[in-house]
């Protein structure tokens, strides 16, 4: 399977047929392939995919804390309580997720590796190497890729 972005194939095969259908789009797609043969496009080993749902997981748990957070600032006394114990509950929930996510990276031999090795680097620490690799993947085809 090739991923090709839909402004490729428009910019590399300018044809006479500039028309917005399903099958001119076809068209135009296998021409710009026959012409520029991509890359296959291969889906993320299911480490990596599950490590980008943990991640993803705690940029919405820290958000939620975040907008709770802001919200206790300005409620009123009879609220606070309530916005104090869903704090608590997030801050408990994070510290969960942080260790799933370290658990996880630990049990797959490549992710644990590629972390190390990100880890060498001076500033990158637990919570930016695993963003990394849930979002770049596999660093040593990071050559290949665009950041």
């Amino acid at each position: 399977m090739n991923a090709i972005y839909p402004w490729c194939p428009r910019r590399g095969v300018a044809g006479k047929n500039r028309n917005k259908t399903n099958q001119g789009d076809a068209k135009m797609i296998s021409r710009y392939c026959a012409l520029h043969t991509p890359k296959l496009w291969f889906p993320a080993p299911l480490s990596e995919r599950q490590l980008t749902a943990l991640v993803r997981r705690l940029n919405h748990l820290e958000e939620m804390k975040r907008m709770e957070c802001n919200r206790k600032m300005v409620a009123d006394e009879i609220v606070k309580p309530s916005l104090t114990e869903s704090i608590s509950a997030l801050e408990k929930q994070i510290i969960k997720i942080k260790q799933k996510i370290k658990n996880h990276i630990n049990e797959t031999s490549e992710l644990k590796k590629n972390k190390q090795l990100l880890e060498s680097i001076p500033g990158i620490g637990e919570i930016l190497s695993a963003t990394l690799l849930a979002f770049v993947g596999d660093i040593w085809l990071m050559r290949y890729k665009l950041i």
